[in-house]
């Protein structure tokens, strides 16, 4: 993504600089719970759905954005049927913080899940209260010459909070950090971000770099790894760290987020300090 001139960024003056009077838009989030109205539901493969709620006006009649920062959950409060009370579940935004007037999610439908069952199952106009839970702070890297590269291993849905990290840190022109992604699924047809992930490796050459492993495959494809997520294959792949201020976040499910960040967890034995490992 180019910069603007340098002229432009840096070299403006109180004389020559025209003053920006456009008030910034509202966000929707702050410490209260905020009531969503379902916009609309899109199928991303057999059991996930992108969900796409609408976000209320300003107090301007402006759409207001979520102005959420990156790595942000928002707690859903639902009542699924035969429920007395609401049940609380973390959902992850993947829309961009400043997109007026919706916020989207991923939902997996889960076998026997009743909250996404029921998140699946709303129609246009159903609406969902939330909460925000602001997450770990990513730094932005702004040193072009030496960027910083944060690591990423996801499982399954645990994808989610990866995709809206990695597109705030690609969509940010000032943030020259590089990321390397691994992400686990059972069958090719969960790897359903394998087109947005591909233009994005075209796109940002250097800076972005993603592998798939396949639990479940008849034949192994380019980038992709069959099997699962384990010391072995991050050995094989090199994951060490390259230097002592190297993030690595992990989402996915619990026994494979055990096996790489519990007590006898395989990143510590491969050189991870506790505090280089960010799990979502």
């Amino acid at each position: 993504m180019a910069d603007a001139p340098t002229s432009a960024r840096h070299f403006a003056t109180a004389s020559t600089a025209t003053p920006n009077t456009t008030k910034p838009p509202e966000k929707a989030f702050g410490i209260l719970p905020q009531t969503l109205t379902l916009h609309s539901t899109t199928l991303v493969n057999d059991d996930t759905a992108l969900l796409t709620f609408s976000l209320p006006q300003g107090s301007s009649g402006s759409p207001q954005v979520s102005g959420l920062p990156l790595t942000s959950t928002l707690l859903s409060l639902t009542w699924p049927s035969g429920s007395w009370t609401p049940i609380v579940r973390p959902y992850t935004p993947v829309s961009s913080s400043s997109t007026p007037g919706e916020i989207q999610f991923l939902i997996k439908k889960y076998p026997g899940g009743k909250v996404s069952s029921h998140m699946h199952s709303l129609k246009p106009g159903d609406t969902v209260r939330f909460v925000a839970v602001p997450g770990a702070k990513h730094v932005p890297s702004t040193n072009e010459m030496k960027p910083a590269r944060v690591s990423m291993i996801a499982g399954g849905a645990g994808i989610t909070p990866m995709l809206q990290l990695i597109r705030g840190i690609l969509g940010n022109p000032d943030d020259y950090t590089r990321i390397r992604l691994l992400w686990g699924v059972n069958t090719p047809s969960d790897a359903y971000l394998m087109d947005e992930f591909a233009a994005l490796k075209l796109r940002f050459p250097g800076r972005f770099d993603v592998r798939y492993v396949v639990s479940k495959a008849d034949e192994v494809q380019s980038q992709t790894e069959k099997g699962r997520i384990d010391g072995a294959l991050l050995a094989k792949l090199r994951w060490a760290p390259k230097c002592s201020e190297e993030k690595v976040y992990v989402c996915g499910p619990p026994g494979m987020e055990e096996s790489l960040v519990g007590k006898q967890g395989v990143l510590i034995e491969m050189g991870y300090r506790k505090g280089q490992v960010v799990k979502f």
